[in-house]
């Protein structure tokens, strides 16, 4: 059922609605890399205070970018096989893929919202 979900979400005008996804499981994870979409994953902890301070202009720039890339947020603590088959050691991890292309690490750290934006529209173009 959550496939379902997942996948009515991602086609429906609803969708460029919401600037990020919340991706819990392994299932969600594989529709969304099936997408003929840039994607964005940010790794991240509830605890972790630099990952707190991200998340609001993570959301900022998923809005502005809304339709041209998926953003997703990703919690090494429900997910933590990914995170760490794609090497995530400090959190926030920022990851991109273009169309077609595998993950690239592009950001590790708490970053203003300028310098993320910036770093985001250049790994996916």
């Amino acid at each position: 059922m959550k496939r379902l979900v997942l996948i009515l979400a991602l086609s429906s005008p609803l969708f460029s609605a919401t600037p990020t996804l919340e991706v819990t499981t392994m299932k969600e994870y594989n529709l969304l890399t099936a997408q003929d979409k840039p994607l964005v994953l940010f790794f991240y902890a509830p605890w972790c205070s630099a990952c707190k301070s991200m998340k609001k202009p993570y959301d900022e720039v998923a809005q502005e970018l809304k339709n041209n890339v998926i953003m997703v947020k990703i919690s090494i603590d429900k997910l933590r096989p990914l995170a760490e088959s794609l090497g995530v050691k400090y959190i926030p991890t920022i990851f991109t893929r273009k169309v077609g292309g595998s993950f690239k690490k592009t950001l590790v750290g708490e970053k203003p919202k300028h310098k993320l934006k910036k770093a985001i529209e250049a790994a996916i173009r």
